[in-house]
């Protein structure tokens, strides 16, 4: 519940930036995805086994599955 909090807070703080402070803060989030891609990685396998045990099917699986293409294409925008 409070990621949700955050999260929601922040979107209000988005909205008054102008668009070139939005443009820097995705180049800079673009840049921390590739730096930060192995600890993304190893969360990400945690989320597939936890998703597979419950039973979600191969193609979700397969959606919530990372990869480098998709990391890079995340940080591109």
């Amino acid at each position: 519940q409070q990621l949700a909090r955050d999260a929601k807070s922040a979107s209000v703080r988005l909205r008054t930036l102008s668009s070139g402070a939005k443009n820097a803060f995705l180049l800079e989030l673009g840049e921390v995805l590739l730096a930060r891609q192995d600890e993304i990685f190893a969360a990400n396998a945690l989320d597939c086994e936890a998703a597979k045990t419950r039973g979600l099917s191969e193609a979700m699986l397969s959606r919530l599955k990372l990869s480098e293409k998709k990391v890079r294409g995340m940080s591109e925008g």
